[in-house]
């Protein structure tokens, strides 16, 4: 987690003082931990407040927290007056929003592939081993996973698991990536 944590931190701060010369400080704050150890506190009261935004202004410069939306993490950063926090929290929420589709989007393999993949199996199976023993073998290697939501892993598991249980005696068609 803190790992995760302090890589989070430094890809945020290297691509936040790249747009924003000025910057002071950047602290990531998720789950209760905040990476570099300093103020996570105030995320948590953000989270008690359901504040989305928090802006803090000093002599010094001011201090702008975001916090995600759909998720626990949470940004603050220290930055110069001439730094519009406008922009500068557009742009979190955008390294948010891309972190999000990093994290949740997964390549699935269409349907009707599947299907034809699977046809494809049981039909050569079939031809050696019978129909029955086939559709059996094929079902088995699918099982407790909804087809229209499979990734290329997911159908190269069931491919192996069917080609072992043959012992490697049927060359059968993988799945195009």
């Amino acid at each position: 987690m803190s790992d995760d944590l302090a890589a989070w931190h430094s890809s945020l701060e290297k691509g936040i003082s790249e747009v924003f010369p000025g910057i002071g400080k950047v602290i990531v704050s998720s789950g209760g931990r905040s990476y570099p150890e300093d103020i996570g506190w105030l995320a948590e009261r953000m989270s008690r407040l359901r504040a989305s935004e928090m802006l803090i202004e000093e002599e010094e410069g001011s201090v702008l927290v975001v916090k995600d939306d759909y998720g626990d993490m949470a940004v603050a950063v220290k930055f110069s007056a001439n730094i519009s926090p406008v922009s500068l929290s557009r742009s979190i929420r955008l390294t948010f929003a891309r972190r999000e589709a990093r994290t949740c989007i997964r390549p699935y393999v269409p349907a009707a592939d599947v299907d034809r993949l699977v046809r494809s199996w049981k039909s050569m199976i079939a031809l050696i081993f019978g129909e029955n023993f086939a559709s059996k073998l094929v079902e088995k290697s699918f099982r407790g996973r909804a087809r229209d939501e499979m990734t290329p892993e997911e159908v190269e598991a069931a491919r192996a698991f069917i080609s072992s249980a043959l012992g490697d005696c049927l060359a059968l068609d993988k799945v195009n990536k």
